[in-house]
């Protein structure tokens, strides 16, 4: 199986539509994308954004989801990581930890970052064992800030340095 994470085309839209249409998948996402019906046109701005840095991951050179930087920050050289492995047939197969592990290696080794963070709704399993075995560390607790079925659910928030990950 051969993993590669590429910058995120136009041609790659049909696929996000597909992922961005699977309410299973998006409920673990914050507004604009858990509430709104897939725009093309909306993707073709996000993913354009001087601010965000947009990875299709491909196995096999077949677009399975993407992985990216949003809120990339050159000057105080941080960014927040996003991560949809699309493809059900391949989640927990380790896809989405070795893309996000690539796409943070990126960020610390080629544009020099310092510190990268993210986010999991408590109750995402599957996003807690990626965002922990990649070494992030709890930064706090957004306290029922996630509604999923008609519940609230706590986010909890991770942070990762340059040098915690490069050890590793």
């Amino acid at each position: 199986m051969k993993l590669e994470i590429t910058p995120t085309t136009a041609g790659d839209y049909p696929d996000f539509e597909r992922w961005f249409r699977d309410k299973e998948s998006l409920k673990w996402f914050p507004a604009p994308f858990c509430s709104l019906e897939y725009n093309a046109a909306f993707h073709a701005y996000w993913i354009r954004r001087a601010d965000n840095l947009v990875r299709t991951i491909r196995v096999d050179s077949r677009p399975v989801g993407y992985v990216g930087a949003e809120w990339f920050d050159p000057f105080h050289k941080t960014a927040a990581i996003q991560l949809l492995v699309g493809d059900k047939k391949i989640r927990n197969s380790g896809v989405g930890f070795k893309a996000a592990s690539m796409l943070i290696d990126e960020l610390f080794r080629t544009h020099g970052l310092r510190m990268v963070y993210t986010w999991s709704v408590a109750c995402n399993a599957a996003s807690l064992r990626i965002i922990k075995k990649i070494g992030f560390k709890k930064a706090g607790v957004f306290r029922s800030a996630h509604l999923i079925d008609d519940r609230y659910e706590d986010r909890i928030l991770y942070d990762l340095l340059r040098e915690e990950f490069l050890k590793s």
